[in-house]
């Protein structure tokens, strides 16, 4: 009896160091995203080349909430744009003008000949892009597709269910 017991202790898969260190440092990303989304930061998965080569498809953008008063030419800001049904827009400065309580920007992405044209109210907000992570929006694009969700809820319910009947059928 003892000779069994044993050997299903030993036979029990360890956890190993590697493993642990993954989710430590996935759990520290995780603390920092939401203590950055608290301080008024959201990230952006980049869907055009629009703005390529500084920022390209599939990269992540941290923006912060603004005023509009703090951007400036050279800047790149991301914006609701009203001719693309109010979808947010990521594109550098051109020029901006305050007129009343208005601030009319010009914008226009870094590959692109166009320009938008769009103004905020003075106490409005708009974002500024702090920072860019390259890549890192490919496989968050492909986690947040309705049909990738669907497939890891079944697929995972699957593996606990099947975890679960091996426990009871083993006894």
């Amino acid at each position: 009896m003892d000779a069994t017991l044993q050997a299903r202790a030993s036979a029990r898969p360890r956890t190993p160091v590697a493993s642990l260190a993954v989710l430590g440092t996935l759990t520290i990303l995780l603390f920092v995203m939401v203590a950055m989304m608290v301080a008024g930061f959201r990230f952006l998965v980049v869907r055009s080349g629009s703005m390529e080569p500084a920022i390209g498809t599939g990269d992540v953008v941290v923006v912060e909430t603004v005023r509009p008063g703090e951007a400036a030419p050279g800047l790149v800001v991301t914006f609701r744009d009203a001719t693309r049904a109010g979808s947010l827009v990521t594109h550098r400065v051109v020029s901006v003008e305050r007129h009343g309580g208005r601030y009319d920007f010009v914008t226009r992405g870094d590959a692109n000949t166009g320009e938008e044209r769009w103004s905020v109210r003075a106490e409005g907000a708009i974002g500024v892009v702090r920072s860019v992570i390259p890549m890192v929006g490919y496989p968050l694009h492909w986690l947040g597709s309705p049909t990738t969700r669907v497939v890891l809820l079944v697929g995972g319910s699957i593996l606990v269910g099947g975890a679960l009947l091996r426990r009871v059928w083993r006894g």
